[in-house]
């Protein structure tokens, strides 16, 4: 047995240094699992500068949203972020901050991109190039907080 690995009809455990054997006789008699069943090899992981379908990893530096800039929840925002960036494996509260802030910029940005589905915004010529371009930052400060979260 090689790190808790069966290798024949015992298994040993380490506990503290100290090693244990136990007789599985009865896991011989079982059937084995059919081909379709078992794992298959972990798909290695790709730097998300060379895949568009990552997720971001780093908090996003700056916000798209206006309200981010000035009055209190400016404030709120920069300490959470500030709070994260000290120690990101401790404070849930400061994460708890950044994804409910998330989520109501998520949900005010929801009247257009039902616009933009349902009435067929086009992307180019329209004159809403601007709006589009912004309407794209603001979804990607979204997904950078989720998976700067998702990273940590």
């Amino acid at each position: 047995v090689i790190n808790g690995v069966k290798t024949g009809g015992k298994v040993e455990e380490e506990t503290n240094g100290a090693s244990e054997s136990a007789d599985n006789a009865n896991d011989a008699n079982l059937p084995a699992a059919p081909p379709s069943t078992t794992l298959a090899t972990p798909t290695p992981v790709i730097n998300a500068s060379l895949s568009p379908l990552l997720l971001p990893t780093a908090l996003p530096s700056t916000s798209p949203f206006p309200h981010h800039n000035v009055g209190p929840t400016s404030d709120r925002l920069r300490n959470a972020m500030s709070r994260i960036a000290a120690n990101p494996a401790r404070d849930a509260e400061a994460w708890q901050a950044l994804i409910t802030e998330a989520q109501s910029c998520y949900r005010q940005l929801l009247p257009n991109l039902y616009k933009l589905k349902n009435m067929g915004m086009k992307m180019e010529g329209s004159g809403n190039d601007s709006e589009l371009e912004l309407l794209g930052r603001k979804l990607d400060w979204i997904e950078a907080c989720y998976g700067a979260l998702l990273h940590h």
